[in-house]
């Protein structure tokens, strides 16, 4: 509960105006020579944000996420309206709760049912796959054949690829921070994901995908996190790697690309679900 209130309006207001004012002190004509030393502070500024994220995400997350992860069940089953559902994958060392905020903002923005996997972070790689392809298919099945759209952040950005290849369900694939290009930060990880991280993927992509890399992320290089033509690229340049859950224009950003692909524009008659009470 405490990880869904973070996406009420109040936060997101204050999240806006942080990066409003970030905006415009680097693009202020007063800078001059200091521009730099402006730079150098604001990246401290987020990466110290992104750490105090990121301990959030590693005790209230796991703490919510059996909540998350019931909830999901439970709104799926009672999912009214055109069916337009969406699987997400959480990042290495995160949960499935840390996903409960995008799960929230992308059902109020009409997307759903969303539901988000929990998976382990120090098994293969080949588990995970195997846990969002299941998800996937139960949930096309569900909502009669529809396509499933997909969200993974960071490491979850390559579990959802590798899924997609096993999965004709799954439509568009929305990574945030995905280390496509591998990342430095694959030395500290532990266990068989280290060398997933480490290379990458070379997969092909689809003109529905979007990656989207953060200007201030320390962990996963921007350049890195971009996906090969003819997928869609976009940089958020004052955006950490754990902000990034809690960022509106994030959610703003996948909440217009998922509204513009051709998954999300079929006739709305034939996508809702129908079921008992």
């Amino acid at each position: 509960m405490l990880l869904l209130s973070l996406s009420t309006n109040k936060p997101c207001r204050r999240s806006a105006l942080r990066a409003n004012l970030a905006t415009l002190l680097m693009n202020s004509p007063g800078w001059g020579g200091f521009a730099w030393i402006g730079r150098l502070l604001l990246r401290g500024a987020v990466l110290l944000l992104d750490e105090l994220t990121a301990t959030w995400a590693l005790t209230l997350g796991l703490c919510a996420t059996p909540w998350v992860l019931y909830r999901a069940r439970r709104d799926a089953r009672r999912w009214r309206g055109p069916a337009r559902p969406v699987v997400l994958a959480h990042g290495y060392m995160y949960s499935a709760g840390t996903m409960g905020p995008l799960v929230h903002a992308l059902e109020r923005a009409g997307f759903g049912p969303a539901v988000p996997v929990d998976y382990s972070s120090f098994r293969n790689p080949e588990r995970a796959v195997s846990k969002i392809v299941d998800v996937v298919r139960a949930l096309a099945e569900t909502c009669g054949g529809v396509p499933v759209a997909v969200l993974g952040h960071s490491l979850g950005g390559l579990i959802v690829r590798l899924a997609r290849e096993q999965c004709p369900q799954i439509g568009p694939v929305v990574t945030l921070a995905g280390p496509h290009k591998g990342t430095w930060a694959a030395a500290l990880a532990i266990g068989p994901m280290r060398g997933l991280l480490f290379r990458g993927l070379d997969l092909p992509t689809r003109r529905d995908d979007l990656a989207i890399g953060g200007g201030m992320d320390l962990v996963v290089d921007v350049e890195h996190a971009v996906l090969a033509p003819p997928a869609r690229n976009l940089r958020i340049d004052t955006s950490g790697h754990s902000t990034m859950l809690l960022d509106p224009r994030i959610v703003g950003a996948v909440v217009e690309h998922l509204g513009s692909c051709a998954w999300a524009a079929e006739d709305p008659a034939a996508l809702v679900v129908q079921r008992g009470p």
